[in-house]
């Protein structure tokens, strides 16, 4: 009984150590090993672990990999717009994901005073990507925009790889667990079928991700409601229309100052007479107090 369970954990041993090692060691070890009734030994021949082994190698080959159509990349954009017409600008934006066969992920719509704003997370597929950053915000106006791009393709086979090891290390061990004939042999090939199995979960969870990253490209979206519309100087040379530029956007953000403070007053009255209340308050206690001092300086003078 005790020879069966060595030989169990060997041959378990084996499969683990093909699935992380070169296909030498394991054609080492196997060849030690005489095949008995309750495991078949001979299905872990050496022709087998070194077809294994190419096919391993040349799924995560670096020429693969550089294969401008097998890249996996992952397209990400930012962009800052305003507008006038804050309804317009959503609809648009909506109707034109849509139009894409696009999605919007998240949303978020904040007010601030009269004025709106919102960020959008939308998801557009890859072939669309340059497109829909190309008409996003054609009613508006861009303040800012970037994009970036990330080439997973290395990760993304070597994960495929990884899965693809596990998936043949479980029907191994699948097979000498039909064949196994007493309890304990039973309970440690289930246990590394359990193990086995999780991580051809957490290889397939990680494909599914990357797959949805690179199939849809992410977008996020700022959109500000203004009352005016931000201007770009143009670039001018000599002293004179340099000066006169200055001139211009000083008095143009000296009169934008004032009406923010303004509207700042109308949006808070409220706040700002009750501190025009106290201020008021404590001026007069402090007019009273002098009052009283002065009489009573005034009164001591006349004793005196």
């Amino acid at each position: 009984m005790k020879k069966k369970l060595s030989l169990i954990l060997v041959a378990i041993l084996i499969i683990a150590a093909l699935s992380g090692c070169g296909a030498s060691n394991d054609n080492a070890n196997l060849s030690k090993i005489s095949p008995t009734p309750m495991v078949d030994m001979q299905s872990y021949d050496s022709a087998q672990s070194e077809v294994f082994y190419e096919e391993e190698v040349k799924t995560i080959a670096p020429s693969s990999v550089l294969e401008s159509s097998n890249a996996k990349l992952i397209f990400t954009a930012h962009m800052e717009l305003e507008t006038l017409n804050f309804d317009s600008a959503v609809a648009s934006l909506q109707s034109l994901v849509e139009s894409m066969d696009g999605y919007i992920q998240d949303t978020s719509l904040n007010g601030y005073g009269t004025y709106r704003y919102a960020t959008y997370t939308v998801r557009i597929p890859s072939a669309n990507f340059a497109d829909f950053c190309n008409q996003a915000g054609e009613e508006c106006n861009r303040l800012s925009f970037s994009s970036s791009s990330e080439n997973i393709s290395e990760a993304y086979y070597d994960l495929e790889s990884r899965l693809k090891t596990q998936k043949t290390k479980l029907e191994r061990l699948q097979d000498l667990l039909s064949k196994a004939e007493n309890m304990e042999d039973i309970i440690t090939l289930e246990s590394a079928i359990s193990e086995t199995e999780l991580a051809i979960e957490s290889y397939s969870g990680s494909l599914r991700r990357y797959d949805a990253l690179v199939d849809y490209s992410t977008v996020y979206i700022s959109l500000s409601e203004i009352y005016k519309l931000s201007s770009v100087e143009p670039a001018v040379s000599g002293f004179g229309a340099r000066l006169g530029v200055a001139i211009s956007s000083g008095l143009a953000n000296f009169t934008s100052g004032v009406q923010d403070f303004l509207l700042a007053i109308a949006y808070n009255w409220v706040i700002a007479m009750f501190f025009v209340i106290i201020a008021v308050a404590i001026v007069l206690l402090v007019v009273k107090s002098r009052h009283k001092k002065r009489a009573k300086i005034s009164k001591s003078d006349e004793e005196a």
